[in-house]
């Protein structure tokens, strides 16, 4: 009756923290510097520094950057105080608090979140559909507008 697909990030495999070439800020760590890696990485604990990643990054609603977010692809769900910018798609959450400039190929916002800055994206706006605890939740883009409305 129902379809119980579970959504992957960024639509394909999620990232595995016990993956060899995954680096991993756990819950209730602070790492104090840059982090720079060529492959995917997981934040559940607090970076005061910078976070780069050629691979894809995965902020979790616990996970607290003060410090700029450079990314392939990336999901932010947890708090991020200075700049994000990612080539490929970005997804912020509905628990994601974003204090600083964006800059991505391609960006989903969830209803809830909370922006406060400039937002540039290189693809065109399109329209979107979030379902959560089965209510549909849309946005679009009105493309005479500058920030997406609510529908």
């Amino acid at each position: 009756m129902f379809r119980r697909d579970k959504r992957r990030f960024l639509d394909g495999k999620p990232i595995d923290p016990s993956g060899p070439a995954t680096t991993v800020v756990g819950e209730g760590t602070l790492f104090v510097g840059d982090i720079v890696t060529s492959g995917d990485a997981v934040v559940g604990g607090e970076v005061r520094g910078t976070v780069e990643t050629s691979g894809r990054l995965h902020l979790k609603p616990t996970g607290v950057v003060y410090g700029t977010i450079s990314a392939t692809d990336a999901k932010v769900e947890g708090t991020v105080e200075g700049p994000v910018v990612v080539c490929g798609k970005l997804e912020i959450g509905f628990t994601a608090r974003v204090m600083g400039d964006v800059r991505a190929g391609r960006l989903a916002i969830a209803e809830g979140s909370l922006v406060q800055g400039s937002i540039h994206t290189e693809s065109p706006p399109q329209r979107f559909v979030e379902s959560r605890n089965g209510q549909a939740v849309a946005a679009v883009q009105d493309e005479s507008a500058e920030e997406p409305v609510a529908v």
